[in-house]
């Protein structure tokens, strides 16, 4: 069990409330598009809940291309070995539109709905 902190997945899930969370992917399968990821979070310790929105070699829509992606690029592709996540939350979520995909070896496992 984990327990979810910050309101970027709201109103899925909210600040303080407990899931069940595996990384048991020979019991559960991969990580899926829409599925909830736990992932690392860029302070010791920290852990963030957001969906995995594309997987990799997907093509991100330019709605949600990483902030540092520059149009003359061309289309972005998520890279191999990574996830694309965005929180439900739009307006409160920091995600891969502001620090970029997510290596898979950061993706602690998935929540078990």
């Amino acid at each position: 069990m984990v327990r979810v902190s910050g309101h970027s997945m709201d109103p899925v899930y909210r600040d303080g409330q407990k899931v069940i969370m595996t990384n048991w992917y020979w019991l559960v399968g991969p990580v899926r598009r829409d599925d909830i990821v736990v992932i690392r979070g860029p302070a010791p310790g920290e852990i963030m809940f957001k969906r995995a929105q594309y997987l990799a070699g997907e093509e991100v829509d330019w709605v949600n291309v990483p902030k540092n992606w520059s149009i003359t690029s061309g289309k972005y592709r998520v890279p191999p070995g990574h996830v694309f996540v965005i929180g439900d939350n739009l307006n409160e979520s920091s995600d891969s539109r502001d620090f970029g995909p997510i290596r898979m070896e950061d993706v602690m496992g998935k929540v078990i709905p």
